[in-house]
């Protein structure tokens, strides 16, 4: 009976063995998928001045613009290549000078 316990317990060894082996050795890291990456999930950047948030859209990896109205607040959101840059604007008409005043190659789109 001595035996059969001893290659009982040389068994649990290796499977204690191989299990802190696997739990230990560093796994490969899963690529995103598709759908999990997404230039919008960047960490967003707020502009307070209109001066910067027009000099942010003349930069060359700026790629577009989006212009969210609500009822109280009017949202710019220029697109480039690291950061989304938000510009809150409340007062309309400097919103809508502001939309003329954006560079005419940039794409605008209003939401």
């Amino acid at each position: 009976m001595l035996g059969g316990t001893k290659s009982l317990i040389r068994v649990t060894e290796a499977q204690n063995l191989n299990f802190w082996a696997e739990l230990l050795s560093p796994k490969p890291q899963e690529a995103p998928s598709e759908e999990a990456v997404d230039d919008d999930d960047e960490m967003p950047k707020q502009i307070h001045e209109i001066k910067d948030f027009l000099l942010t859209a003349r930069r060359k990896d700026a790629r577009s613009v989006k212009i969210k109205r609500s009822k109280d607040v009017v949202k710019f959101k220029v697109r480039c290549s690291k950061y989304l840059y938000t510009l809150c604007v409340f007062d309309s008409e400097k919103a809508d000078k502001l939309k003329q005043s954006l560079p005419p190659g940039l794409s605008v789109q209003d939401l």
